[in-house]
């Protein structure tokens, strides 16, 4: 399966940033840091990247703070792409990314994927609802009321949700192939 990390960058001190690992269906990980500063984050993001070697990492740029670690890893070489949960969704059924991605999990759960044994993450995940938009769009409800309810930000879910923010395709299975050859895409 494909190997997906994900980076909910924290946007105040309260919050937490949250590092999630899957591997296909397999949530392998879901690292916690407090209260990190812009550089630091980034060095935990190039460790983590080093060490679990994924196929696409996703940094969560959304209001701007994820911005400084994303600009940073693309700086270290790392292959890392920005995640905005406001823009807007692939698939017209959903009213922004955040929508699409909570989905793209929730298909995800019901096709078998395996997740942590945390009941934070648990809380957070049921916490989180959907309302239609007057166009008839699937729109979460906002991030304060979920705040409301359980006391905190979902970083967790928020997190976990991340890795799905985009199908991804694996092109080649690159163990298997020296830099010199590649697998050409079916064309038929």
């Amino acid at each position: 399966g494909v190997s997906v990390m994900a980076v909910d960058v924290a946007r105040f001190g309260e919050d937490s940033s949250v590092l999630a690992y899957r591997k296909g269906l397999v949530v392998k990980k879901l690292d916690i840091k407090r209260k990190l500063a812009t550089t630091e984050v980034t060095s935990w993001i190039a460790y983590k990247f080093r060490e679990y070697k994924p196929d696409v990492c996703f940094i969560d740029t959304t209001g701007g703070h994820g911005t400084g670690p994303y600009d940073q890893c693309l700086q270290l070489k790392l292959d890392v792409m920005p995640a905005e949960y406001s823009s807007g969704a692939d698939n017209p059924t959903f009213h922004n990314k955040r929508a699409e991605m909570y989905f793209n999990l929730k298909e995800a759960i019901n096709n078998g994927a395996v997740l942590p044994k945390d009941e934070e993450l648990m809380e957070e995940l049921l916490a989180i609802t959907y309302e239609f938009t007057p166009q008839g769009r699937i729109k979460l409800v906002p991030k304060e009321e979920i705040k409301k309810s359980i006391g905190r930000s979902p970083d967790k879910a928020d997190a976990l949700a991340l890795t799905y923010f985009t199908t991804i395709h694996k092109e080649l299975d690159s163990e298997n192939y020296d830099d010199d050859y590649y697998s050409p895409p079916n064309l038929f």
